[in-house]
């Protein structure tokens, strides 16, 4: 199945408390601009139905989490509370994946099943349809006791979503910049 990037609402996962970073991920210098800027200009590039950050910038149409410190399900229960009816699909994208590509989001588009997909290995970017399914499943996710288990790790397991292989250029692009090691290793000019 292919999505159509019109029927997608995209979120950027930007509002955490970048604690291994030791600052915020998404002001992270890239190119004279940040790392927000970056991911923005990306998926901006894509045509999406809406464009939106979890986390508190102003300078960019913004949601601020429903329940905070829940790590990125609180990110995905908000945009999903306030996707734009015409969307179908909720495309979830880290701020500190600095070398993804459109290609790799394409090819999250066109490989996923009709309920969504991610690739193997990795979280994100995730697709995930827009379904009183999705819904239920995450508002039960969330309201388990069990820390543990409020994850997207126990969502995954619980929706039938396609998971898609990546190459081996891929596994490198789809990974995170969590410490400032990370990041300088991922950013430095080859």
């Amino acid at each position: 199945m292919s999505w159509a990037t019109n029927e997608i609402s995209a979120v950027i996962l930007a509002g955490g408390k970048s604690s291994r970073m030791g600052r915020d991920k998404a002001l992270l210098p890239r190119g004279g601009k940040t790392q927000l800027a970056h991911c923005f200009n990306l998926l901006t590039q894509m045509q999406l139905g809406e464009l939106k950050v979890s986390g508190h910038y102003l300078e960019y149409p913004h949601l601020r989490d429903i329940e905070s410190g829940i790590g990125p399900l609180g990110g995905i229960a908000t945009a999903l509370a306030h996707a734009a009816v015409r969307c179908r699909a909720l495309l979830v994208v880290p701020v500190d994946m600095p070398l993804l590509t459109p290609q790799d989001i394409d090819r999250l588009l066109t490989e996923s099943n009709e309920l969504g997909g991610y690739y193997q290995g990795a979280l994100f970017p995730l697709l995930l349809a827009i379904t009183p399914s999705l819904e239920h499943t995450l508002k039960q996710v969330l309201a388990n006791p069990n820390a543990q288990l409020r994850s997207l790790r126990t969502l995954l397991k619980q929706i039938d979503i396609q998971e898609i292989v990546p190459d081996r250029e891929q596994k490198v692009r789809l990974m995170n910049a969590n410490t400032p090691a990370q990041w300088l290793a991922m950013t430095a000019e080859k």
